[in-house]
Parts: C-alpha cells; structure tokens; sequence
C-alpha cells in the first residue's frame, strides 16, 4: 500500500462522475504533475508558477457545467485519481465532418497508470461525444510521452500532424529577417 494514499492502488472501486467544485484544487494538482512531466522534457518552453494555476482552476470553474465541455474525474474512496477535460470542436467545411471532440487534458495519477482508469475516462468521453454528434476524437501529446502514445495508439487513435515550434530568436536568423526591409 502506498503511504501516501488512504487506500491500496489495486482497489478496484473506481467510479467516474461529473466534477464538483470541490474536485477543482484536486484536478489543479493531478494537471500540476502533468506540467512537471512537460517542463521535465522542455524547459525552454514550459513553466509552472502560481498564475497558471489559478489560470488552469479558474478555467475549469468556469466551463465544467457548459453542454459543449467535459470535466469529469475518476474517484476511488472519495479521493479524485484522474480526470479529463476535453470539449467539442467546430470544425470549417473543409473538414467531413463539422464536430470534433478535442481532448485537452487528461491525467492518471501514477500509482493508478496501467489500471484501466485511463481506458475508462476515454470510453466515457467517447460515449459523451457521440451524444454530442462528434466523428472524431483527437488529442494532442508530448512527444516525450511514450507511454501516453503508445496507450492512444492501441486505442486506435493515430498520428496525424506534428506541432513544430521554436523560439523566435532561432527561427529568425534562418529567414534572413530584417524589419527595415519590408515595404
């Protein structure tokens, strides 16, 4: 049994529910440890401090009783040990379909990864999304999580655009950029 929690982590009493605002600083903390997995893996380009957080938990406040967003949370022994929060998308014309289900976040406490908890919030989230006439689901994730891709894939989502980005300061001297020269 791990000390730090009040129950063992092979419990298999998992109940999924809408979340409360009591849930909110739960949430906060279980995203809080997700952000320290991206700021692990790039440093340059995350940061965690105390306004982001309120940012992140003000957010939810805000949109977890809106028809079109989703925030719900896993709860063993009344102790919040993941969450997801996604929304639906309205996607242009160009698109086959006009409505997508966006997942934005979703976090499984460690000691309870590779339990099912996961599975059971993308199945729920995927249920709410038919409801809602969405075709699709899609997610982003850090290339740096290979666990988390690996987990998507063998729920048949695939890879299908890279997020690219960088700095300013090192994309410019590469464009030959000066903004005296432009008309």
């Amino acid at each position: 049994m791990d000390k730090s929690l009040p129950f063992s982590t092979s419990h298999t009493g998992a109940i999924i529910r809408d979340a409360q605002p009591d849930d909110l600083p739960h949430i906060v903390s279980l995203w809080r440890e997700t952000l320290k997995e991206h700021v692990n893996a790039e440093s340059d380009y995350y940061q965690i401090n105390d306004q982001a957080l309120k940012f992140y938990f003000n957010m939810l406040y805000r949109i977890r009783d809106t028809p079109d967003h989703y925030l719900r949370v896993v709860v063993i022994n009344e102790y919040v040990v993941a969450f997801l929060y996604g929304y639906m998308r309205y996607l242009p014309p160009v698109f086959k379909s006009d409505k997508q289900a966006y997942i934005s976040d979703i976090t499984v406490q460690k000691e309870f990864r590779s339990k099912g908890i996961g599975r059971l919030l993308l199945s729920d989230f995927a249920n709410w999304a038919k409801k809602h006439f969405a075709n699709s689901i899609s997610l982003n994730v850090h290339v740096a999580n290979a666990s988390a891709i690996e987990f998507y894939e063998k729920l048949g989502l695939k890879k299908q655009m890279y997020v690219m980005r960088a700095p300013l300061s090192k994309i410019l001297p590469h464009l030959d950029y000066d903004p005296d020269e432009i008309p």
